[in-house]
């Protein structure tokens, strides 16, 4: 047995002295902090077990002594500080970006603080002082169908012209008007005789989708092509005349165009606080045109025309409707008054006409 245990200390010599040499540093490291009183675990651990471990494994770990782990009261107040203010700051931050982001739906909304302030404004000078009544845009509702579309959907109702009292006007009320829209519109421009007296700008295939990514618009007037923001900052109208909305039934969904739609409502509004805005319904379309399985179709059409009325506030917007002019009882354009199932013959402009002529909302006396 004596020869067994002189075979294993040879053997093993080499690594039993180096456990004896190691121990003896880390006993005599213990006996010197006792006598300091300041005996801790963490001298083992710094100058024992870290040593010994790191040269059985040969790991790059650098080692990070207790004194350079060790903190001070003071420098934990102080860093205690330091995330209190990293702390106020993020919510700062997260607050502020919880506004932008609100900032940026109202604007996509249309509903901006400015907007809205720009807007009482309006009321306020063009109401004050005055017997006028708010008027009130109403809708004949029924059961919406299931639409499986991706540019609209069924709002199961259908605008009607603002309540109001209305006045019939003659047409040099027209002189300071501004009519905007597409080939509708276009229609007036060459039917109405207002082509002298007021200004169109408006073009065929003119639409929302278009106008939001930049495109410019024709004014009849001069045959130029123009910037119609820019426009409506260097000249003020005292009426505009909006109908827009049937070259967007393709483009975009029932959300993006009320977007689409407040945008522009909203440039009008800054660039023309005083004016009178008329936001009139698109047209219907023939039995003939009017198809169910693609975006052109009356249900389309009134989804935008809803998105339009939505928009009247009865002060100084209101919606006009002249569909009743022209549809049938089930709502489709008489297919005797029109050529193609969307536009009407333009002898049909005389009525189109004299009803925007009888629902004129007179400007305030100053």
């Amino acid at each position: 047995m004596k020869r067994d245990y002189f075979k294993i200390l040879k053997k093993y010599g080499y690594l039993f002295m180096v456990l004896v040499f190691f121990s003896a540093m880390g006993i005599g490291g213990f006996v010197k902090n006792v006598m300091a009183g300041q005996c801790n675990i963490a001298y083992f651990k710094e100058h024992l077990l870290e040593p010994f471990w790191e040269g059985m494994f040969q790991t790059e770990t650098p080692v990070v002594s207790a004194k350079d782990n060790a903190t001070s009261g003071e420098e934990r107040e102080t860093q205690a500080e330091k995330a209190g203010t990293a702390s106020e700051k993020e919510m700062q931050i997260e607050k502020a970006g919880a506004a932008s982001e609100q900032k940026v739906k109202a604007e996509k909304a249309g509903v901006s603080t400015e907007k809205a302030s720009e807007t009482k404004r309006g009321e306020m000078k063009r109401g004050e002082g005055t017997n006028r009544k708010t008027g009130i845009t109403k809708f004949k509702t029924y059961t919406p169908r299931k639409i499986k579309s991706p540019y609209y959907t069924d709002r199961g109702k259908v605008p009607l012209t603002t309540e109001y009292a209305y006045q019939k006007v003659s047409d040099d009320y027209f002189s300071d008007a501004a009519f905007i829209g597409d080939s509708r519109t276009l229609g007036l421009y060459d039917y109405s005789g207002w082509g002298k007296i007021a200004d169109f700008y408006c073009e065929s295939g003119f639409s929302l989708y278009q106008w939001t990514r930049g495109a410019t618009v024709i004014c009849q007037n001069t045959g130029q092509k123009v910037d119609l923001k820019k426009r409506l900052r260097e000249k003020k109208y005292g009426k505009i005349y909006l109908m827009i909305g049937m070259n967007d039934l393709g483009y975009g969904n029932s959300e993006e165009y009320a977007e689409w739609l407040a945008k522009m409502v909203h440039m009008l509004r800054k660039t023309q606080p005083q004016a009178i805005l008329y936001l009139m319904g698109n047209l219907h379309m023939s039995r003939e045109k009017n198809n169910k399985d693609t975006e052109f179709n009356n249900i389309n059409v009134n989804d935008k025309n809803v998105s339009m009325a939505l928009l009247a506030d009865g002060v100084t917007s209101f919606y006009l409707d002249c569909n009743p002019l022209y549809t049938d009882k089930e709502g489709y354009l008489k297919a005797n008054l029109t050529f193609d199932g969307c536009h009407i013959y333009g002898y049909q402009y005389d009525k189109w006409t004299d009803f925007i002529k009888s629902h004129a909302v007179l400007p305030d006396e100053k």
